[in-house]
């Protein structure tokens, strides 16, 4: 098939070289070869883009892991058939960890339930269970935690600060902790013990490095909108950002600079 196409394609710039008029066949048959151009069927984008929110108050359910249940267990080897207990210890659960980044400016993606690992149970052989890994919540500098009673918890001031917000539970004991001179093959272990559930209540101290506050249709969120990737909405009518927006501002020493937009002002200025 290819080589009829380069055959068609020679013949006809031999009639335009010679000067013939070229058949009308031949000129439908190779114009339906010719590669057409694909339209792209996306439609363009628009202007009108959706708003990522701001977030500044979030609570927060937390789960520590449970811990790993110790196992009943008695060695025999080859020569001794009684041996003695070999049950061992489960492991750890894991803690639910909120620590400071600075590349976290909100609590946008902070989930509202967050449970760590649970350890895993003991073996034989005295073999200890694996605890479990704790989960690390990332959170911008300056955030406050409060109890569901709104008492005071912490506050993260500096980059890589960290708060524990639920322990995990300890692992068990296997039966090799429980045996005594006396008691030579107990016949007991311990389960894990349950990781503790916590209500967390966060919230952010420092917003922003700069805010932007004037009347309405003053060019608060436009300004933000040039200067930043915050895309606040804005139009000709006034009170049409009505949430705040926050934006960053990245220079070439990687320092950022947080500007926050008013969403209204209706004081007058005497």
């Amino acid at each position: 098939m290819v080589l009829g196409q380069r055959m068609t394609y020679c013949v006809l710039r031999l009639y335009v070289k010679l000067g013939l008029n070229i058949p009308a066949r031949a000129v439908r048959r190779h114009a339906s070869k010719v590669a057409q151009p694909i339209l792209n069927a996306k439609p363009k984008g628009s202007d009108k883009e959706e708003p990522s929110y701001f977030v500044d108050w979030h609570a927060c359910v937390v789960n520590g892991g449970k811990g790993g249940d110790g196992v009943i267990s008695f060695a025999s080897t080859r020569h001794k058939q009684f041996a003695g207990p070999d049950g061992g210890n489960g492991g750890s659960g894991g803690h639910v960890v909120f620590q400071v980044s600075q590349n976290v400016k909100s609590l946008t993606k902070i989930p509202g339930q967050v449970s760590a690992k649970d350890g895993r149970n003991g073996a034989k052989r005295n073999f200890q269970g694996k605890s479990g890994q704790h989960t690390f919540i990332p959170v911008p500098i300056g955030t406050v935690f409060r109890s569901e009673d709104g008492e005071l918890l912490t506050c993260l001031d500096d980059p890589g600060d960290y708060y524990i917000g639920a322990h995990g539970g300890k692992g068990g004991r296997g039966n090799t902790a429980f045996a005594t001179s006396t008691y030579v093959a107990p016949k007991i272990a311990e389960n894990g013990a349950k990781g503790e559930k916590n209500s967390i209540q966060l919230e952010m101290r420092i917003m922003a490095d700069a805010g932007l506050v004037g009347f309405p249709n003053a060019g608060k969120s436009s300004l933000l909108r040039a200067i930043s990737r915050a895309r606040p909405l804005t139009s000709e009518q006034a009170f049409t950002t009505r949430s705040a927006h926050v934006g960053m501002v990245q220079y070439d020493d990687y320092e950022q600079v947080s500007g926050k937009s008013q969403v209204w002002v209706r004081s007058l200025l005497l």
